[in-house]
Formats: structure tokens, sequence, C-alpha cells
């Protein structure tokens, strides 16, 4: 942590330039948020010239985007914290912050930015959020349904989809 914390002290480093091809092109907020831990994330982010809504440049996802994909639960609220990400960011393939955490099945991130969101259109700044409950406890798990609603005849696979999922989470039954 010593060397990560050294590194970032100087200003030579460039925490927002795209790094050579072995590093697959993302800038270094993209790649701490999917393999860092809160604590180098923090050191990361103390830094004024970093840029939190950073993309990589073949599929245009951001660091909030990237901890999603990886589960990073406590990532993502380290980022939430700041007051200019952009969690409507959106990448290459159209998906947001919100949908690939639908998409990946992690419901308690899914809450946390929904909250964000409600906070977000009631005005309410972050500062003032820290000391707010999140909406509930329990995390958003959607009920499935019958894609065919019960329409399948003899021979016909069903395919059931979940509630409010998004397309391409079916699955065959």
């Amino acid at each position: 942590m010593e060397i990560v914390r050294l590194l970032l002290k100087r200003k030579e480093v460039k925490v927002n330039d795209i790094p050579n091809a072995t590093n697959e092109g993302m800038p270094l907020i993209l790649s701490m948020a999917r393999y860092s831990k809160e604590e180098s994330m923090r050191l990361l982010l103390e830094r004024s010239d970093i840029d939190v809504n950073a993309r990589h440049y073949i599929d245009q996802s951001t660091a909030l985007i990237n901890a999603i994909q990886c589960g990073q639960e406590n990532i993502v609220r380290i980022l939430l914290e700041r007051k200019d990400i952009d969690i409507h960011a959106r990448d290459c393939y159209g998906r947001t912050a919100l949908s690939m955490a639908h998409e990946r099945g992690h419901y308690s991130i899914v809450d946390i930015l929904k909250s964000r969101i409600q906070y977000e259109k009631a005005g309410i700044d972050t500062d003032s959020r820290k000391n707010l409950p999140l909406p509930s406890s329990s995390p958003t798990v959607p009920e499935e349904i019958d894609a065919t609603e019960g329409q399948a005849s003899q021979g016909q696979r069903k395919t059931k989809r979940r509630k409010n999922s998004w397309p391409g989470t079916e699955r065959v039954i």
C-alpha cells in the first residue's frame, strides 16, 4: 500500500493517461475499480486531477461500470461519494451502471444506485446524503415470469425471464 501511496503523490504520474496495451488500454481508475481494495481507491480519488468518469478506449465503460461488473460493492460506494460521478453514463453497448448491476445480479448495488438516483431527483447533495438511510435493507430480487405467458404448445420450450430484466437474460426451461 505504501508503494501506491508514494506513486500517487508524484505529480508526474499521469493518472488519466491510457497506458500501453499490456494494461488493456484502461486509465488507472478503471483498473483500480476492477481489482483494487478500498484504501487504494480512496488514495487515487484524493488526487485533484483524477477524472472519475474516464472511459475505456474500446468499450467506453467507466470506473463505476467496471466496479459493478466485478461486484465491487465497496468500490461502488466510494465512487458514489463523488459529486462529479456520472451514474447515467453508458458504455458502447448502451448499458448504464444500473442496467449492468441488474444484469449481473448484484441487487444490493441496484438498491444503492436507485437510492442515489432518488436523492438526485430530490435535489439532495452528496454531503447531506451520507447520513440518510438506504431505501431498504433487503436487496431487490426480481420475480420470474413466463415470457410466453403460458401460450407454448406441446413440444415447444418455454422461456423464463426475470420481471423487469434486461434483454438477453432469459433462460430456457
